[in-house]
């Protein structure tokens, strides 16, 4: 007999024992029980908690905060090019964020008429957040000590406008002094 057969023999008359037996049946009754009452002791969300605050920031992303993020993830990125060096970016955008809120529309008298979803929270009220339009990205600046080099200069614009999706015209590469 082979091996692998008699392995797989030997696993089915294990399988067939456990099957047929009672014991088995409780513990794995018993195991069950205990997984869901951990899936549910383990959280989902508090009653307590503030729906809204996760979902609706504090205070706006200004333009000038989401370009200086970007110039610094950017600055991380290009740095681990093989040849680009030391690096300074610059990013300029359009505008700041801007919230689109979700309307409830209902048609009144041949009209339409649309009115923002508002979550209450106690005494709090906040407008259901649909999506956040980040600023677009209107040019960026590069100056790093490799771009002498046509192979790192064609590396840094090929990985700016990957990262954020502009043309390689909105993209200018310089050499550091």
């Amino acid at each position: 007999m082979k091996p692998v057969s008699y392995i797989a023999q030997k696993l089915r008359e294990l399988a067939d024992k456990i099957k047929n037996s009672r014991k088995a049946a409780y513990i794995t009754a018993g195991i069950g029980v205990l997984a869901m009452l951990l899936i549910l002791l383990s959280g989902g969300n508090d009653s307590n908690e503030d729906i809204s605050s996760e979902t609706i920031p504090e205070t706006p992303f200004c333009g000038t905060e989401y370009a200086d993020m970007v110039s610094r993830q950017l600055r991380e990125i290009l740095s681990a090019i093989d040849g680009v060096g030391d690096t300074e970016v610059m990013v300029t955008v359009s505008a700041s964020e801007r919230y689109e809120y979700a309307s409830d529309v209902k048609n009144s008298n041949g009209g339409k008429e649309s009115e923002y979803l508002i979550i209450k929270n106690g005494s709090r009220e906040s407008a259901v957040v649909e999506t956040v339009a980040y600023p677009g990205i209107t040019g960026v600046v590069v100056v790093c000590e490799g771009a002498a080099s046509d192979r790192v200069r064609e590396a840094v614009y090929m990985a700016v406008t990957a990262a954020l999706d502009i043309p390689s015209s909105k993209v200018y590469v310089a050499q550091m002094k």
